[in-house]
């Protein structure tokens, strides 16, 4: 069903494309033109992730495989769109980024979540929402941690097993309930931030798991702004 919207949505933009190449060719600036269809494609690529993410939760359980609910548990968009409500309302900015981290604990179905930010060479845990102390408040240099390995990167790091990856600090990790981890980069080109997840058992972070919190962390960009 959802597949069906979005063939639906692209063959739409194909047929604009042809009308305004038309349109084009009988007046209409060319600056405009590109200007519908650049609009037509960012709802076209809004439709596309929401299939994706409807996808995930078929995958995840929660709906079956014409996208139908099937649980009577919040879906990941209504989670998100709440998320952004919960934003708005709050001008503190303490207070939205715990509001960010709950919500990514809650739909990562996760043992705890934090949000990291680069300060100066520097990886800084500004917030985490938790079943025990991660690092709120800490500093740790950017190479010598996983979330600044994710800055650095631009890339997710998705860890099973934390004793296994050298990428982990194990001084740092020995104090904390984690076992399994799953980082993704916040902001465009440079990373300035780092959204993580954790678990207390041996978990191995999904493809579905890094799309969702990929989504969250295009909220927490904005929110860092």
């Amino acid at each position: 069903m959802a597949e069906r919207h979005v063939s639906e949505a692209a063959t739409r933009i194909a047929r604009q494309r042809a009308v305004l190449t038309r349109l084009d060719a009988n007046g209409l600036p060319l600056e405009r033109a590109e200007e519908l269809l650049a609009e037509l494609q960012r709802t076209h690529a809004v439709q596309q992730e929401h299939l994706a993410t409807i996808r995930a939760e078929q995958r995840l359980g929660l709906r079956d495989g014409d996208g139908v609910l099937i649980s009577s548990q919040p879906t990941m968009i209504e989670q998100l769109a709440e998320l952004h409500t919960q934003l708005a309302g709050s001008s503190a900015w303490a207070e939205r980024l715990h509001r960010l981290t709950q919500v990514t604990r809650r739909i990562l179905h996760a043992d705890g979540a934090s949000v990291a930010v680069r300060e100066d060479g520097l990886c800084h845990y500004v917030d985490e929402d938790a079943i025990g102390p991660l690092w709120r408040g800490r500093l740790f240099p950017l190479k010598d941690c996983v979330s600044g390995w994710v800055m650095l990167n631009a890339a997710p790091a998705a860890i099973d097993d934390i004793w296994r990856d050298e990428r982990v600090p194990a001084e740092a990790y020995r104090a904390t309930f984690v076992r399994s981890v799953l980082l993704v980069p916040v902001g465009s080109g440079q990373p300035v931030a780092a959204l993580g997840a954790y678990w207390s058992c041996v978990h191995q972070p999904t493809d579905d798991e890094t799309l969702l919190l990929g989504r969250i962390a295009r909220v927490l960009s904005g929110v860092l702004a």
